[in-house]
């Protein structure tokens, strides 16, 4: 709960920096939490690379992500041109 806390705040507030080591630390010690990828992927969107970002959202979705009206308006998905239909797809096999 920490993790997510803190996480939150960072990504929130837009230090991205701090945030990441904050993510990258959630997703050591809660690596089946889906919100640890779903922060990850926020991030590295941010940091323009979409690829890494989708992959981020495939694992949060295999791990039981499935907010599908979060996912649509988080900003940072549209302006690195995350695939988001392709995210939703497999949210639809889970």
């Amino acid at each position: 709960l920490a993790f997510y806390s803190v996480s939150n705040q960072l990504i929130t507030s837009n230090q991205d920096a701090v945030a990441k080591h904050f993510v990258t630390l959630y997703k050591i010690t809660d690596p089946t939490n889906s919100e640890a990828w779903y922060f990850s992927a926020i991030l590295n969107a941010r940091a323009v690379l979409p690829a890494v970002a989708q992959a981020d959202l495939l694992k949060a979705v295999g791990l039981g992500f499935n907010d599908k009206p979060r996912l649509e308006q988080q900003p940072e998905f549209r302006a690195a041109k995350v695939n988001i239909a392709a995210v939703e797809s497999r949210m639809s096999a889970h």
